[in-house]
């Protein structure tokens, strides 16, 4: 007998035990020692699902012999989630772990099918092992483990195969016994996906929020001699919201030549005819925004949020090599501070509120987990800057100066007279002049006045920068210390969105379509250095 036989057999006889047992299994508590179960919470000690400090899920692949191991933990002392099996990436599972605990919480035994241990690869319900398991094995369950802060197991059971004809129903058993029993439980609520227990949303922007982005395209190949920078463009287009439309900002192109001469910038423009794909540039907004993270590598240490190493860095080859295997290169350029290049160029998405961020696109991470079209993922790194172009200094008005005190008129002599008589005769001098004026003190003033006006809206300004500013650095701070650890995969699908290249933000308008006028081929031409003619030629 074959194997494809034998498989064929074990099936049909699982499906017969399956039917057999749901005619016959018993309704009410039996008395033997087989039924004793019937009705029992199997997990009494999980009577709150708070209680649960870790979860541990073994899933074995039966096609690949692989046991896929997945659990998240909680810690301590802060309180927060995390997920060991990917270097304790912050995990967002507070509800999740409520919910999958609640699944165990009150399961009843509806019966009990076999306490035979040679039937427990029929039913599905033999225990994964990480030491043992291996490629041939069948009847492997899904294991699922739940524990206290202490390390106190809280529950613990092997789902194996669902029971025909009732919905809901599987075969599980405690591992460490033999009895197979009847629960209703949904196995699929114990996910080993790591994107199911984290928040997926990588860069958390909306695209509304988006008013500017520039697409730096270029390679890094590496030869013989060491790394070779072939940059192609660099695009900024901005958004205008009062027409709707996006516009050119600034459009570089580099010499098609090897040596120094390759890294300097040219301004072009856009030919006659050529236009901005706006269709293009909104996916690539709304694709920004719906960004998921897919998979997390941690990062090596001594690599700053913002990317800059630290002092001896370079010569940590491991470190080096953790860059370098994932397509982030730290080269010098022109003998500055080096810099981390990417394989395949980088995008800056500019924000209204005054910051940016930086995706950097590495090499192919492989391809996604459980995924039967075997799609492939890449590598991203991501930092968050401030964007100071959005913060230039408020203009402030001049304070105007007070007069100098010898500006100011004396006031009136208060000497007393030397006589009498004198004093009779100012007194008659005083009644003859007219009266003084106060224009002086009414001007120092509305001088006071204005004075302060002007110090009160200048500190307003300088408060309303100062306010605008704090919150834009506090957001890149938010955003650097999520960040800062970690390699992001994203699949390779969604990576294809947010790569653009030139032929994807440029395209030939409709006139000139309309009228043939070749704008591919004459940019094809003019690549390979030939120049637009005159008219008059």
């Amino acid at each position: 007998m074959n194997e494809a036989t034998k498989t064929a057999v074990f099936a049909g006889v699982a499906v017969l035990v399956g039917c057999v047992w749901l005619i016959a299994r018993p309704t009410d508590q039996g008395e033997g020692r087989d039924f004793q179960a019937v009705g029992r919470v199997l997990f009494e000690k999980l009577d709150d699902p708070t209680l649960a400090s870790s979860l541990e899920i073994l899933r074995y692949n039966e096609d690949l012999g692989e046991i896929h191991e997945f659990k998240v933990a909680k810690n301590g002392k802060t309180g927060l989630w995390s997920i060991p099996s990917h270097s304790d990436y912050p995990a967002d599972a507070e509800t999740r772990i409520r919910d999958v605990a609640t699944s165990l919480v009150g399961l009843k035994v509806l019966g009990v099918v076999t306490e035979d241990k040679s039937e427990h690869e029929l039913f599905g319900v033999e225990e994964p092992d990480k030491s043992s398991t291996k490629l041939g094995d069948k009847g492997v369950g899904l294991l699922v483990s739940f524990e206290d802060q202490k390390g106190k197991k809280l529950a613990s059971l092997i789902i194996g195969k669902p029971i025909k004809g009732a919905d809901g129903h599987h075969f599980v058993r405690e591992p460490g016994r033999d009895l197979v029993y009847d629960v209703e439980i949904d196995p699929d609520r114990f996910s080993t996906k790591f994107e199911d227990w984290i928040k997926q949303d990588l860069l958390d922007l909306a695209a509304i929020d988006v008013e500017r982005m520039k697409v730096k395209d270029y390679s890094v190949l590496r030869t013989t001699r060491g790394f070779q920078i072939e940059p192609k463009f660099d695009l900024i287009a901005d958004w205008n919201s009062n027409d709707n439309k996006w516009e050119l900002n600034e459009f570089l192109t580099y010499k098609n030549a090897n040596g120094p001469d390759s890294l300097k910038p040219i301004t072009s423009e856009l030919l006659p005819g050529e236009e901005l794909n706006g269709t293009k540039l909104n996916d690539l907004k709304n694709a920004l925004a719906g960004l998921k993270i897919a998979d997390v590598r941690r990062k090596p240490s001594g690599l700053g949020a913002d990317l800059k190493a630290e002092a001896g860095f370079l010569n940590d080859q491991e470190s080096v090599n953790s860059l370098v295997g994932r397509g982030f290169y730290p080269l010098s350029i022109s003998g500055g501070d080096p810099e981390i290049l990417s394989a395949n160029g980088d995008l800056h998405a500019y924000m209204k509120d005054g910051y940016e961020y930086v995706l950097r696109f590495g090499n192919v991470a492989g391809t996604e987990e459980d995924s039967e079209e075997n799609k492939l993922n890449r590598y991203l790194m991501v930092t968050a800057a401030i964007n100071d172009a959005k913060f230039p200094m408020p203009e402030l008005e001049v304070v105007p100066k007070k007069p100098a005190s010898a500006d100011v008129p004396p006031p009136p002599s208060t000497d007393a007279p030397a006589n009498p008589s004198d004093a009779d005769a100012d007194t008659a001098k005083e009644e003859e002049k007219p009266e003084e004026s106060n224009d002086g003190e009414e001007e120092e003033s509305s001088l006071d006045k204005e004075i302060k006006r002007i110090e009160k809206e200048n500190q307003r300004k300088l408060d309303e920068w100062k306010d605008k500013r704090g919150k834009a650095e506090e957001k890149v701070r938010e955003l650097n210390a999520r960040f800062a650890d970690w390699y992001y995969v994203v699949a390779e699908d969604e990576y294809k969105k947010i790569r653009l290249t030139r032929s994807d933000l440029i395209k030939e308008g409709e006139k000139a379509a309309d009228e043939g006028f070749g704008v591919d081929a004459f940019r094809k031409l003019q690549d390979e250095g030939l120049k637009k003619p005159d008219a008059d030629e």
